[in-house]
């Protein structure tokens, strides 16, 4: 699935093709927030566009998913570098509804810097018994 709808380089064809992308939609919705009648519409129907074109977005959506199953983060709205919204499905809301109310991000977002030689692996602060690789270079 991954060589032939993702690089191309597998030239497969009719039923065989058909598997591969419903293979790759499979995996897609596993890992994703993508709807699977979106990925079906933007990947198996034909359309207009090169062979090329159905491809690019399966490796846009493909890459979107991986960040997202790894828990790769960048922003948040409305502050990118912020807290999130409370409508974001990172957002964890502490003492909901009262005036301590405060929003923060399950993953982590922004990131603890380590510097180089200061790696650490150290206990997640809201999953017990989970620990985090902090590296010099976390994204």
């Amino acid at each position: 699935a991954h060589a032939h709808c993702l690089l191309g380089s597998l030239d497969v064809g009719g039923a065989d093709g058909d598997r591969c992308w419903a293979e790759l939609i499979d995996i897609l919705e596993g890992c994703s927030r993508t709807p699977r009648d979106v990925l079906d519409a933007e990947l198996m129907k034909p359309g207009s566009a090169s062979s090329e074109a159905p491809q690019a977005r399966a490796r846009l959506r493909f890459v979107a998913a991986l960040a997202e199953w790894v828990n790769m983060h960048d922003l948040h709205k409305p502050y990118a570098l912020g807290p999130p919204a409370k409508d974001q499905r990172c957002a964890q809301v502490d003492d909901e509804h009262s005036t301590m109310e405060r929003v923060s991000c399950n993953k982590l977002f922004p990131r603890k810097l380590a510097s180089p030689g200061e790696e650490e692996v150290a206990e997640d602060p809201r999953r017990r018994d989970l620990y985090r690789l902090w590296m010099a270079r976390n994204c």
